[in-house]
């Protein structure tokens, strides 16, 4: 069976469809995944922004948690030392009554 110069040229035209609707989807789909990476990179580009300010905060915090951390060890420590004394001012009491004691005997 022979193909005739007709058959062949409605043969071609169609390849040549076929080919024109291939390029315009390789174009498409290059435009489209341009496209998303710079949808991506302006996304990626404010996640960047969000995290710089999350570490900030957390450098901030940490160097406050440190500051309170001291500060409470501080406060205990004087409190320690204010129930110390407070434990102990009846027997302070008492030694300044003896003293007192002592003082006028010896003046006699």
């Amino acid at each position: 069976m022979a193909i005739d110069d007709d058959e062949r040229h409605r043969t071609n035209v169609l390849l040549e469809d076929i080919r024109a609707g291939q390029k315009a989807m390789f174009e498409g789909m290059t435009a489209m995944g341009s496209m998303l990476r710079a949808e991506f990179r302006e996304e990626l580009a404010k996640v960047h922004v969000r995290l710089e300010a999350l570490e900030s905060a957390v450098k901030q915090n940490t160097a406050e948690i440190k500051q309170s951390s001291a500060d409470i060890r501080e406060l205990r420590e004087e409190l320690r030392r204010l129930r110390h004394e407070f434990n102990h001012r009846e027997e302070l009491a008492r030694i300044a009554s003896l003293e007192e004691r002592v003082t006028a005997l010896e003046q006699r």
